[in-house]
Order: structure tokens, then sequence, then C-alpha cells
């Protein structure tokens, strides 16, 4: 997740690891919505975010 983290704001960071412990099993869809949400058009990014979260 490091690698990740550098890419994304603390704001960020906190988001996802709180969406985690309420969300432990994310959609894909949902992924997407957060990658639209922040304006990342950054495929391996939005692929990183569904990975960290999946597993």
């Amino acid at each position: 997740i490091t690698n990740l983290e550098k890419k994304l704001t603390y704001e960020q960071v906190q988001y996802l690891h709180e969406y985690y412990t309420m969300n432990q099993i994310p959609q894909s869809i949902e992924i997407e919505g957060i990658a639209k949400q922040w304006n990342i058009d950054d495929f391996d990014l939005s692929v990183s975010i569904f990975f960290v979260l999946s597993n």
C-alpha cells in the first residue's frame, strides 16, 4: 500500500482505510466511483486502489 499512498493525499489514504474497514469486499463499480470522485484518470492507480481494497 505504500506505493499507492505516495500518490494520494493524506485525506484520500484515510478515506480508503475507513472505506476498507466498513466494506471489506468492495465491488469494482465502487472503486470506479472513488476514482471518478477523485478525478483519477490513471488506470494503474485505479487498479492499485482496487487491489488494495480487495486484499
